[in-house]
């Protein structure tokens, strides 16, 4: 076919191609006005694993990190640390919030993201700190309470050595 056929074609049928534009442009602007807006914000946690200075554990704490990180990325996003956060905020529920809340490694590195999408930009940015402050506070209170029944541990053998050296 050559041009003329091709614009005599459009000539004839040119109400069928304005009526398919508008239809189409409607459908999207109406679309569009339907749609609610969704706002991703992100929080970026670093897991830092404490080095001595032998080289061998250094080595050990580097191949460590990696599986400390995806690990700790998939406690952000976990029931305890969801329901806490959850409970701050009246019109949420873990389950609601855990929809909202993904969490990924940076490949390579020490880091993970915590991201959230939600409605409202303000609370999206707020979930996702509450994420995180959360997640390192249970870790840190978990780490205390390691630390003291070790101490305890290193008590009640400090004591049983003493009794019998006596």
């Amino acid at each position: 076919m050559t041009f003329e056929q091709y614009w005599t074609i459009v000539l004839k049928q040119w109400k069928i191609i304005v009526i398919c534009f508008v239809v189409v442009g409607a459908g999207a602007f109406i679309g569009s006005k339907l749609m609610k807006p969704l706002y991703q914000s992100t929080a970026l946690v670093q897991v830092i694993i404490r080095s001595s200075n032998n080289n061998q554990s250094d080595y050990t704490n580097l191949m460590a990190s990696d599986q400390l990180v995806q690990t700790e990325a998939t406690l952000a996003t976990s029931d305890p640390v969801l329901r806490d956060v959850a409970s701050h905020y009246p019109d949420l529920t873990a389950s609601l919030l855990a929809k909202e809340v993904s969490s990924t490694t940076k490949p390579n590195t020490q880091l993970f993201q915590i991201d959230v999408v939600d409605p409202s930009p303000t609370r999206a940015a707020s979930l996702a700190n509450d994420i995180a402050n959360t997640l390192i506070l249970q870790q840190q209170a978990m780490t205390q309470n390691n630390n003291d029944l070790a101490q305890k541990q290193i008590q009640q053998n400090i004591d049983s050595t003493s009794t019998q050296i006596n």
